[in-house]
């Protein structure tokens, strides 16, 4: 019965930004990525594997980058005979250490959202992030990068700046977002 599944995979806003803006490895080819993860899984359950399994570690060769990642997968919704799961994060495989998942480090940066905005000063700058994050089908962060960095290249007043200063710091972690590897953190 588990061979009839049909697996289909949802590379997350998160998993995106890893790739893209932390690892700088240029645009992701999602429909490559999506299809290798969903032959991937499709193959291991075949195979008897992932039957109970919620969460999924996956060594995937990158064609465009040359390297091997780590992508982190865990099971969605079921519908039917269709399985979903989401494609959470993705890190460098040199970058990956298992300690550090023992630890529950990995766990905590994967379950960190992009689109979790808490309290900020000035609710301008809220509602202009929330607005990026919410009108678009496929997430840009560099939309809201690019924003920050134009606020200081504009000479708007020092008070403003640092604001956006702040919040490219607290929310997008200048870039980052907390891997496996300590130098990198996801706030």
């Amino acid at each position: 019965m588990q061979q009839n599944l049909i697996h289909k995979v949802h590379i997350t806003p998160e998993a995106v930004f890893d790739y893209e803006e932390c690892m700088e490895l240029g645009l992701l080819d999602r429909h490559l990525l999506k299809e290798e993860v969903e032959k991937y899984i499709k193959n291991m359950t075949d195979r008897g594997e992932f039957l109970y399994s919620d969460y999924l570690r996956y060594e995937f060769y990158d064609k465009n980058s040359k390297q091997m990642l780590m992508i982190f997968i865990y099971r969605a919704e079921k519908f039917g005979i269709m399985q979903t799961w989401r494609l959470e994060g993705i890190c460098k495989e040199s970058d990956y250490d298992e300690e550090l998942e023992d630890f529950g480090v990995i766990r905590a940066w994967l379950k960190k959202k992009i689109k979790d905005i808490t309290d900020v000063i000035d609710c301008a700058v809220r509602f202009r992030v929330e607005e990026i994050l919410n009108n678009s089908n496929e997430i840009f962060i560099e939309d809201v990068i690019r924003e920050d960095k134009n606020a200081f290249n504009c000479e708007r007043d020092k008070e403003v700046a640092e604001k956006l200063a702040l919040l490219q710091g607290v929310y997008f972690g200048t870039k980052k977002r907390m891997r496996t590897c300590k130098k990198i953190e996801r706030h």
